[in-house]
């Protein structure tokens, strides 16, 4: 795929890489990373970058533009990534170069370039500048593997996007493999003055619903945006569009910016292919995700019209597509469906599933997704492999949030228990699992990746340095694989425990085997798209809920974030208690805030603590106040507002003396 661009770096000892203007991450990770590569791999030749400023990418190490002569284009290969069209080439001194090759995944507008290499499958041209370093061979140095993932994680949306495949998790591992800081890079993207947080409530108080239409959209003054106090228009449009992302029941969202005489359109979607609307009014870009420019307020409302109308039409044609199905399906025609360490415990593990004919799985109490995750996505597996077992899920409690990923069945008889091989997954200590007769199989396997402080168990495989439990069954299912059968819906439920437990692959524990065991998980089937999608839908209600409670964080001397729901609070609004638990997430990207922490009351008074941090481990904390988890998520329950006052104390006195001795990580 890249014998032409290897070719050409071969030729000239002069290369110069431009992309875009106004750079997002992909644009610049792409530019840096390939910088790097060429410099790491091919030292002797000159290699410059070029364009505008990085803006709020800065961060990333040699984002400084170079500055050259026209002369320097002379004998100069000219390479340009991450641009559709030469209008948006940030500066366009490309055209003197003695050749140009553009590298590039969005639809195709125009040729402007000696040699092309688009390929619109991939999610960033960053992940198209990783595959060419594989495919080539070349060393890849820190610095691009940093830059590189940079521009898949923020083109990809965290590897979320619906052009995020197998191949995209397989590139990002070999790209962790070769030392990218995972950790860095996401507190540099994520991390935010607390002011800016505020000021996104704002934003979410603004959006409306267009025409009773699954269009969503913010239309923000010149005047708004100067009184926020942000430093230009491009900052609300890019930056502000995605707090519409995860409405349910909302398909397309556009953020309208007013800047000097026009006004900045950003489009998303989730479903809808809206490039055509966005070419419509002169701009362009993916199918889910483009922009454009109008000039008037009441040209933005006509975008929306015929955003609306698009729509429409499209739900018309999957209806007539689906009527068509069910009149085929009538006359008898088939369609083919497609179904898509510790070796030696695991093989003991397998040993004894084989050994007995009632294997009966649990989980702990208050379930996650990965708790969830796992039991279903192992209990799939084993009655996929062995149909003639009795494989039951026993538990007390569920999760309403994760009831889309099944049902878990019928329980056992008690009497069952006598000759049954137990399975307690994700599960620290025994007083947490969800099954009060988990204790009474003839034998316990216990497979977790918490700490291990109260063990319990006959056998126990516990990988405390993995990102989740889930992470854990997919590679029990990899090794075992000639014996083992996945089926799509056991993919789904691993997969949803693995994105939930590392934080979309963000947390501590995420390393280059988790992605490659996700890429695995994509090739069996998974439709992350609808996954995502139901995770993190939420109502206009919840999101306005959510600014609300934003209002009310609260920082500490040393700068832990803190929040209070009440029962009261709860019960007024209609929140869950596990929605009351999300919002420790509304803290976790404040700028020098490496703590943070949720006060939720329960039903019986009592305050479940939900703790999160960046670099600094928790775990202690939860320990003294009733609770445990991992270095950096874990939970406690206090019983007072004197022992939630102490917890604060011991929080705020941690990240004191962690910030003190390490200033560089502030």
């Amino acid at each position: 795929m890249f014998e032409k661009l290897i070719e050409l770096i071969n030729k000239y000892d002069t290369i110069i890489i431009h992309r875009h203007s106004h750079p997002d991450g992909d644009a610049l990770g792409s530019q840096l990373g390939l910088r790097a590569l060429i410099k790491e791999n091919f030292p002797a030749k000159a290699v410059y970058t070029v364009g505008d400023a990085a803006g709020r990418y800065s961060f990333m190490k040699n984002s400084t533009m170079d500055e050259i002569d026209d002369s320097t284009y002379e004998k100069a290969l000219a390479v340009i990534l991450d641009c559709p069209t030469q209008e948006l080439v940030s500066d366009k001194r490309f055209a003197l170069a003695a050749e140009k090759i553009r590298i590039d995944h969005h639809i195709y507008c125009e040729t402007f370039t000696d040699f092309e290499i688009i390929d619109t499958s991939f999610e960033s041209a960053a992940g198209m500048i990783a595959l060419f370093a594989r495919e080539q061979s070349l060393t890849v140095s820190v610095d691009a593997a940093d830059a590189i993932y940079t521009g898949m994680v923020t083109d990809s949306g965290r590897f979320r996007y619906d052009s995020t495949n197998a191949r995209t998790l397989e590139l990002a591992a070999m790209l962790l493999s070769a030392g990218a800081n995972a950790d860095k890079i996401y507190t540099d993207l994520y991390s935010r003055d607390f002011s800016s947080i505020l000021r996104q409530s704002q934003f979410i108080n603004k959006i409306k619903i267009f025409e009773d239409s699954p269009v969503a959209y913010i239309y923000t003054t010149a005047d708004e945006v100067k009184a926020m106090g942000f430093p230009d228009a491009a900052s609300v449009s890019r930056g502000m569009v995605n707090v519409m992302s995860d409405i349910k029941g909302i398909d397309i969202w556009v953020n309208f910016t007013e800047d000097n005489g026009k006004v900045l359109c950003e489009l998303r979607s989730s479903c809808y292919n809206i490039n055509p609307v966005a070419v419509k009014y002169g701009g362009g870009g993916h199918k889910k995700a483009s922009g454009a420019d109008v000039h008037s307020f009441e040209e933005a409302m006509q975008m929306l019209s015929d955003l609306k109308a698009l729509t429409a039409a499209e739900k018309a044609a999957q209806e007539a597509e689906k009527a068509e199905k069910t009149e085929k399906a009538a006359g008898g025609s088939e369609t083919a469906l497609s179904t898509p360490s510790g070796a030696d415990v695991k093989r003991l593990i397998l040993a004894k599933i084989r050994e007995y004919d009632t294997i009966i799985i649990s989980r702990h109490k208050r379930p996650d997704g990965d708790a969830v995750g796992s039991t279903l996505g192992l209990s799939l597996i084993l009655k996929e492999t062995y149909p003639d077992k009795k494989i039951y899920l026993d538990n007390i409690d569920r999760a309403e949030y994760l009831a889309f990923l099944g049902d878990e069945g019928p329980r056992p008889e008690e009497s069952e228990y006598e000759n049954a091989l137990v399975i307690v997954l994700d599960t620290g200590t025994s007083d947490r699992i969800a099954n009060p007769l988990a204790g009474k199989g003839r034998e316990l396997i216990k497979i977790d990746h918490h700490v291990c402080e109260l063990p319990y168990g006959d056998i126990c495989w516990i990988e405390e340095e993995r990102s989740s439990v889930c992470e854990m069954i997919t590679d029990f299912y990899r090794t075992f694989r000639d014996e083992l059968k996945i089926t799509k819906e056991a993919a789904e439920c691993l997969y949803t425990g693995m994105v939930t437990d590392s934080g979309r692959f963000r947390f501590r524990g995420t390393d280059g085997n988790t992605l490659r065991l996700a890429g695995l998980l994509l090739d069996a089937g998974v439709d992350f798209e609808r996954i995502y999608s139901i995770l993190r839908a939420e109502t206009v209600e919840t999101l306005k809920f959510d600014a609300y409670l934003t209002q009310k964080i609260r920082l500490t001397e040393n700068g832990v974030a803190y929040l209070h729901v009440t029962k009261a609070l709860r019960k007024r609004r209609g929140i869950s208690l596990e929605e009351a638990s999300d919002t420790v997430s509304l803290m976790e990207h404040i700028k020098g805030s490496l703590i943070w922490i949720a006060f939720i009351e329960n039903d019986d008074k009592s305050i479940r603590v939900r703790l999160r941090s960046r670099f600094v481990e928790v775990r202690e904390i939860a320990s003294k106040y009733h609770g445990g988890g991992h270095a950096c998520a874990s939970g406690a329950t206090v019983y007072s507002s004197a022992e939630e006052a102490a917890l604060l104390r011991d929080a705020d006195e941690l990240l004191g003396r962690y910030k003190a001795e390490h200033p560089d990580q502030i």
